[in-house]
C-alpha cells in the first residue's frame, strides 16, 4: 500500500466548488495548489507525493485530469501514476477522484468527516493516508 500524508497546516479544504465552472478565472476556491496561500487540497498533496508532480505542473488547476488536458504535463509514466483517479475512455476524473473533490472542498462537513471520508476512499486505491500538525 502506497503511503500518502496530508499536512494539515497546507492543506486546502471546506472552500467550496465553485471553481469547476469558472476556469481559467479561479480566484476563490479549491486546487490541486492555490498560489496565493500555498496549500494544497488532498488531491494535491496525492499529485505531488505519488505521481512525482511539480507545484508549477498542479499550480491552480482544478483537479488531474486538468494537468493532463489544460497544461498538457507529460512527464514519463504521469498517466499511469495518475491512472486510480482517471477514467480515461471518458477523459474524466472517476468517481474516486470525484467523491475526494466533494468531500475534501465540502463546507458543510466536520474535520473528523472530511480526514475520515478521505481516508476511506483513498484506501479504494491502495493509498493509506496519515494526517499530520
Amino acid at each position: 500500500m502506497k503511503k500518502l500524508v496530508i499536512d494539515r497546516k497546507r492543506w486546502l479544504r471546506g472552500d467550496g466548488l465553485d471553481n469547476i465552472l469558472s476556469y481559467p478565472e479561479m480566484t476563490t476556491s479549491s486546487f490541486l495548489y492555490r498560489d496565493k496561500d500555498k496549500k494544497m487540497c488532498c488531491l494535491g498533496f496525492f499529485c505531488r507525493q505519488l505521481s512525482g508532480l511539480t507545484i508549477d505542473d498542479i499550480r491552480n488547476m482544478p483537479d488531474p485530469l486538468s494537468v493532463l488536458t489544460i497544461k498538457g504535463v507529460e512527464k514519463k509514466g504521469m498517466e499511469v501514476l495518475l491512472a486510480p483517479l482517471l477514467n480515461k475512455q471518458q477523459n474524466a476524473n472517476n468517481t474516486i477522484c470525484g467523491n475526494l473533490m466533494l468531500i475534501n472542498d465540502a463546507e458543510d462537513m466536520t474535520e473528523k468527516e472530511r480526514e475520515n471520508g478521505i481516508i476511506k476512499l483513498f484506501k479504494k486505491i491502495n493509498v493509506k493516508v496519515k494526517f499530520i500538525n
